[in-house]
Formats: C-alpha cells, sequence, structure tokens
C-alpha cells in the first residue's frame, strides 16, 4: 500500500481534524523536540538526587530481571549505566544472555566485573523473552522483583521513587509512567502519563507496561511469566498479579524509557501480541467469574462478556421524546421496561423517585436529548453494569458526525469537570487509542447511564446543572466502585448542559462541588495533565515531582 493510501485511510478512520492536529503534535515531538524540551525541564535537580541518595529506604532488594537476546551492544551499555546512575542503591540487576554475540558478553562482563550488583549468566539456548526472563529470576534474591528490556533505559530516580511509594503505601505492586526516546537516544516522545489501577482499561491493553515493580512472593505465587503469551507476556502477569492483589500503587512520574527500535517484539508481530492479549484477558475474566470473548479490533481489543444471568432493565427517560422511548422499545434486550419522567420535577429527585420505586435488576437513565439509540447499546452497558465492582456505565455519546459529546467526566478542571477528549471522532481512538476500547473513567453525566438498583446511592437534588452527576460519580467512586465507558453501542445525542460543555457553570453547583470535592484527584485523569480541556495534553508545569 502507498503512503498516499495510508494517509487517505488513517483519514477515513480518523477525521481530517484529528489527522492534522495529530500529524502537526507528532512531527513537532520529534522534529522540533516540543516534549523533549518539557521533559528535560522536568527532570530532579542535582539537589534532589543527592537528597535521595542520602536517603535510603528500607523496603529491601530489588531484583531487575533483564532477558538479553541480541541487543545492539551500545544499547546494552547504556541501559547498565542507567542502572549505575539510580540514586536508590539495594538493587540488582539479574541477566540471562542468550543470542551468542561476543560484543554482548564483553559487554556483560565487563560490568558485571565493576559492581557487584549485576549478576549475568551467558547460555547457548535461546527460551524467548518470558524462558529468558524466567532464568533471569532464577538468579535474583532480592524481595521486590521489577522487569526491564534489555535496549531501554531507566531515570535516575525510577527505583528511588518506587521504594518511596512501597514505603509510603505498602502496596504489592508498583507502577511508573513512562515515555519513548528515539533510537539515538537523544529525543524524547509519547509521554504516557497513566491513570491509577483502573482494572477494565487493563483488560482492554496493558498501559502499566513499564516500569514494573511487584512483591517476590506474587512472582511465586503466579508462577513467572508464561512462554505461551510471549509477545503479551507482560500483559498476561500484570493481569494475574491483579487477580493476587488489589494493593497496587502508580507512581505519577516518568521513570522509564521506550526505546523505538523497529525490531521489537511488540512493533514486528501486533497482531501476534494482541492476540496473546486476547487470550491472557479471556482467561483472567473466566476466573473472575465474567467469561469474555476477546479479539482484535482495529489494533485494539475487543471484549465481548457473557451477560451470567437474566436481567431485568428498566429505563427512565427524563422528558418523554417519543422518538427516544420508541428506540429504546427496540432493544434487542428482551427484559425492558421503558417510564418516562415528566420534566416538571427536578431531574436528580425524578432520578431517585425511580429507583426507589423500580423493582428492576438493573436501571438505565436516558435524557429526551439522546436522538438515536442503537439496538444493542443496553447489552453493550449490561456485560459491564452487571458485575459487583462496576457502579456507573456510559455509553459513548457522539453527535450526528461521530464528533464525541461525552466520554465520561476528568476532574478537577477548570470548571471542575468537562468531557475526555470532546470533539475528537469515536473512530479516531484518540489518547492511546481509548475512545475504541471500554475503559474506566472518573465521573459519567446524567443523560445517558446504567447501574444495578443494589449498586443505587441517591442524587444530591440541590444540584441544578449536570455537576449533580459528577458528585454522585465521586460518591460512588468512594464507596470502591468503578464506572465504565464503552465505545460500542454508541448514541447520538444533542448538546445540552447535562454534558457540561466548556466551562461555564452555575455558580451555586459549583461552588458546592469544590467545597466537597476540591482535593479529589480523578483516578482515572494524570495531574499532570493541563486544566483548560481533558483532552490528555502535558501542563505547561509538566508533571507534578510529588510522589
Amino acid at each position: 500500500m502507498s503512503a498516499i493510501q495510508n494517509v487517505l485511510g488513517y483519514v477515513r478512520m480518523h477525521g481530517v481534524r484529528y489527522t492534522v492536529s495529530h500529524g502537526i503534535e507528532k512531527l513537532a515531538e520529534t522534529y522540533l523536540g516540543t516534549y523533549d524540551r518539557q521533559f528535560r525541564r522536568m527532570q530532579p535537580s542535582p539537589g534532589t538526587l543527592a537528597f535521595q541518595e542520602e536517603h535510603q529506604h528500607h523496603i529491601g532488594k530489588i531484583s531487575i530481571l533483564i532477558p538479553v537476546y541480541r541487543p545492539r551492544p551500545e544499547f546494552l551499555e547504556e541501559l547498565l549505566e542507567s542502572l549505575l546512575r539510580q540514586t536508590e542503591k539495594n538493587w540488582e540487576a539479574c541477566l540471562y544472555h542468550t543470542g551468542n554475540m561476543p560484543e554482548n558478553r564483553e559487554v556483560l562482563d565487563r560490568y558485571a566485573a565493576r559492581d557487584a550488583r549485576i549478576h549475568v549468566e551467558h547460555a547457548s539456548e535461546n527460551e524467548g523473552i518470558s524462558g529468558n526472563t524466567n532464568r533471569a529470576y532464577a538468579l535474583s534474591e532480592g524481595e521486590w522483583v521489577a522487569l526491564c528490556d534489555h535496549d531501554d533505559l531507566l531515570t535516575p530516580d525510577a527505583l528511588w521513587l518506587a521504594a518511596d511509594v512501597i514505603e509510603k503505601e505498602n502496596p504489592d505492586v508498583v507502577y511508573t509512567d513512562e515515555d519513548k526516546v528515539t533510537e539515538n537516544g537523544k529525543t524524547h516522545t509519547d509521554a504516557h502519563l497513566k491513570p491509577d489501577f483502573c482494572p477494565d482499561t487493563l483488560c482492554s491493553s496493558n498501559y502499566i507496561c513499564h516500569f514494573l515493580v511487584f512483591r517476590r512472593s506474587l512472582w511465586e505465587k503466579t508462577g513467572g511469566e508464561r512462554s505461551a503469551f510471549d509477545g503479551s507476556q507482560d500483559h498476561d502477569l500484570v493481569l494475574r498479579l491483579s487477580e493476587c492483589t488489589n494493593r497496587i500503587s502508580h507512581v505519577r512520574s516518568i521513570c522509564y524509557h521506550w526505546r523505538t527500535v523497529g525490531s521489537s517484539a511488540s512493533h514486528a508481530n501486533l497482531q501476534r501480541c494482541l492476540e496473546a492479549s486476547c487470550r491472557a484477558t479471556e482467561e483472567h475474566m473466566q476466573k473472575k467469574g465474567f467469561p469474555v470473548q476477546a479479539f482484535p479490533e482495529n489494533g485494539v481489543l475487543r471484549l465481548k462478556y457473557q451477560i451470567t444471568r437474566e436481567l431485568s432493565v428498566e429505563a427512565f427517560v427524563y422528558g418523554g421524546g417519543q422518538s427516544c422511548v420508541q428506540e429504546l422499545k427496540q432493544s434487542d434486550w428482551n427484559q425492558l421496561t421503558v417510564t418516562e419522567l415528566a420534566t416538571s420535577e427536578n431531574r436528580w429527585e425524578a432520578y431517585n423517585r425511580a429507583a426507589v420505586q423500580s423493582n428492576a435488576d438493573v436501571l438505565l437513565f436516558v435524557d429526551r436529548t439522546i436522538e438515536q439509540i442503537p439496538e444493542n447499546m443496553i447489552r453493550e452497558m449490561l456485560m459491564y453494569a452487571q458485575r459487583e465492582d462496576v457502579g456507573a456505565v456510559t455509553p459513548a455519546l457522539t453527535d450526528r458526525r461521530g464528533r464525541i459529546l461525552h466520554a465520561g467526566f476528568a476532574y478537577p478542571l477548570n470548571g471542575f469537570a468537562q468531557c475526555r477528549q470532546e470533539g475528537v471522532m469515536i473512530g479516531a481512538g484518540g489518547w492511546h487509542n481509548l475512545l475504541r476500547q471500554a475503559h474506566n473513567v472518573g465521573a459519567v453525566s446524567g443523560a445517558c447511564f446504567m447501574i444495578r438498583r443494589d449498586h443505587w446511592i441517591p442524587f444530591d437534588p440541590a444540584y441544578r446543572g449536570g455537576l449533580g452527576a459528577v458528585d454522585w460519580s465521586i460518591r460512588l467512586g468512594q464507596k470502591g466502585f468503578c464506572h465504565v465507558y464503552t465505545p460500542h453501542g454508541a448514541a447520538v445525542c444533542m448538546r445540552s448542559g447535562l454534558l457540561l460543555h466548556g466551562t461555564q457553570r452555575d455558580t451555586e453547583d459549583l461552588e458546592k462541588i469544590q467545597s466537597r470535592f476540591a482535593k479529589q484527584e480523578d483516578p482515572c485523569y494524570h495531574p499532570a495533565f493541563r486544566r483548560e480541556r481533558a483532552d490528555f495534553h502535558l501542563g505547561r508545569q509538566g508533571q507534578s515531582a510529588e510522589v
């Protein structure tokens, strides 16, 4: 396929606006170094690094497992140098070397002689990335295990920041933010500022990826990495770790640089990697009691959960709207009743009264501004709403041209809450392809959401506008529920105040929610992103130095 055909295909899927803006952003990152300059401004000062070296943690040794198979010797040497620069000193590097490259053997032996914390085993047989990682583990003795690729880089404070979170929060698993670095190691691009632990986001993709640190006992419990999942072996491992513990902490700092080498497994065998991730996710959710069929679709994982029992659904349409009511009745879910709610009553009071009076297993609330409802929308939402850990589920809401009007809210931003990736074409994928895959969000709109009746908590009827749903979502989250966005079964809607466009808000509503939740952090949206819009762009000040 020619370059022109590739570009035209990209435009058809993503839209002209996204193609142009995304292209300019990537060109600026790669050739003008826009993010690279930001990254360098965010680096810890010599004084901060000196402080870290003087203040060591007492969590036990961290064993860094590094399977080595035919990297360029200079990449391997740069990785080892990045380890020697670590401000946290209680670590060991366990490198299992295959590939029969004498120049790599020389590099490894030289560094092992230089520092006793570097342990090397040379082998003639390549057992694949999982097998070689397991062999590296056999060389280790630390209380903590960390995974690292043979041609990537760690920031000098990577281990110190991970140890600091371990000491403060006592987690079982820790992961950090990351970015990419060009092959020559000179330009940083594509900052991946991650959410805190989000189980549905993890099922859709291994957003945790690098840098991963976890207790040795969990390695023993899970049995390490499995060769059957090579290509997505780390995704498989993280899913299995999450089955053992919910004590998973996030270091909100870029600690890992993923070198963009075209020959890496994830670049060269994307389809194979996706298929391995599908199998890992299917196995994971089977263990949790919610069987799922997973398959690659447009470069991401598409998940179809079994609905494990017959669930009755009552849909409430606020303000009537005959077209909305009729389209709901055409749903492919048979156990459905539709009830109209009059606009003479405060919306949030009407929702509360409806929830109390309903006998249905699951409640669906729809505003009359919803114009087009696909017949599979209820089924797609039920896949997630059926679970005991899920609070509210929202489908994508778009305008008639397919541009996002609601994909969950992020907070606290200007106006307190704003739509995530508003205006992006739903097919575009957006930030790390999130719009194409089910994932967790911090809050949902009152325009269209579903929840199990036994998970219901009342809305605060003192709210007059769309922030009432944000308040309700945050309180549900504080009870331990997660909220889910699904792009499948997307509905078309009109613009309304429920969707919180722009930053103008009812003054009393804004004062109320700020007084309650001004210090509340959205677990699904990184605090280093800018506050003007929920568009996943790094703020001017860069990421916080605080952990």
